[in-house]
């Protein structure tokens, strides 16, 4: 159990004894004898944030997601989901199930179009239903400054239409508990009063933007759960429902009949990814493959280029930013719970020690702060 604490917390024995002050054949002697005095094994918990208990059980636990895997993992380590992942699904839900109350209490309307589709629904059909729903045009992408500034129009977009948007790229609020997106990239939590979307903030910026579609189709399917897109657009081994959901995003976010419009017959498909994928602000990757389904590209050409693009994106992972603390917040909570769950607590129907809870922050003077920036005062 103690082995599989490590393990569960992806810490090697070297950077678990270094965590806990003590040599590595110390860590080896106690995962190999199972035995730790109580004092030790409430700093193990405490470091590999794991319950206390489990650390006395004659066996490790099974943890299982608590909601639907969508994910298309080559890594079976991977699969074994990160304390990282289980404490932002876990936090997700609690600020789900307290906006939902919260709704239902304002005599709230549930939203139709969560889960009124299917997946015989036609690609074309439900991308530009969802964007009609959202009120998001294609116009909109182009007219951006640049990637951050259509995402931030999109999430701002999908937050009008109902549903909790929340990005952040470390869990709780500890910034040196990374979110790997080779483990998920977003997950979606279907509800039809709260639906909510999460999107890993540790991403690259494109990948944010494809992730929040992705998500917002599983909604529209009525499905909870997490994705990985790790094989996008790459259909071997890959789910059929993750495939249908990639479709709708790629379809969303670039229209085959908007792309032919705007592709030049006079150049090669390559020497055009870049400048398209700037003009719809989407990664070169989800350009590519949309030169391909246009038939502009071959199969074996945007193979090449597939491989060679995503082993530089890895290299651009969003890296822990500083700037202002409340725009973390926002980003972190979404701007619409934010702004019910403080104004219900300013009115003194939501206790203080719930809302710095829910909203993870640890002193009056944050909340107050937060309160501000969002115009919101006593």
């Amino acid at each position: 159990v103690l082995r599989w604490a490590r393990l569960r917390a992806r810490l090697s024995v070297a950077a678990l004894a270094k965590k806990m002050a003590v040599t590595e054949d110390t860590v080896t002697e106690w995962e190999e004898k199972g035995t730790i005095s109580f004092k030790q094994a409430e700093k193990l918990a405490l470091k590999t944030h794991t319950p206390i208990g489990y650390l006395f059980l004659a066996s490790p636990p099974v943890e299982k997601l608590p909601i639907s895997d969508f994910r298309t993992l080559q890594s079976e380590e991977l699969r074994q989901p990160s304390t990282e992942l289980l404490d932002v699904i876990h936090q997700a839900q609690r600020q789900q199930s307290w906006y939902r109350e919260y709704l239902i209490s304002q005599d709230a309307e549930p939203l139709p179009f969560i889960g009124k589709t299917t997946m015989k629904t036609k690609i074309t059909q439900l991308a530009a239903e969802i964007r009609e729903t959202i009120g998001f045009s294609i116009a909109q992408s182009k007219e951006a400054t640049d990637w951050e500034d259509a995402l931030r129009k999109m999430v701002r977009a999908v937050e009008d239409a109902g549903i909790l948007v929340m990005k952040i790229g470390y869990a709780g609020s500890n910034t040196r508990r990374t979110l790997d997106v080779h483990e998920f990239r977003g997950f979606a939590l279907a509800d039809d009063y709260a639906p909510l979307v999460f999107i890993n903030g540790k991403d690259a910026t494109p990948a944010q933007m494809f992730t929040l579609v992705h998500e917002l189709v599983h909604l529209w399917l009525g499905q909870s759960g997490v994705s990985t897109l790790e094989s996008t657009f790459v259909p071997e081994g890959a789910k059929e429902i993750e495939l249908y959901c990639n479709q709708v995003a790629a379809e969303f976010l670039v229209p085959l009949l908007d792309l032919k419009r705007e592709y030049d017959t006079r150049l090669a498909a390559l020497d055009q990814v870049k400048s398209l994928a700037r003009l719809y602000r989407v990664s070169t990757v989800v350009m590519a493959r949309r030169l391909k389904d246009a038939g502009y590209l071959k199969w074996d050409d945007y193979q090449a280029f597939y491989r060679k693009e995503v082993d530089a994106a890895r290299a651009k992972l969003q890296k822990s930013k500083g700037g202002d603390p409340y725009a973390t917040l926002r980003s972190k909570n979404s701007n619409r719970f934010s702004q019910a769950l403080i104004s219900q607590t300013l009115e003194g129907k939501t206790s203080y020690s719930d809302a710095f809870s829910l909203l993870g922050v640890k002193t009056t003077k944050t909340f107050q702060q937060f309160a501000s920036e969002l115009q919101l005062t006593p």
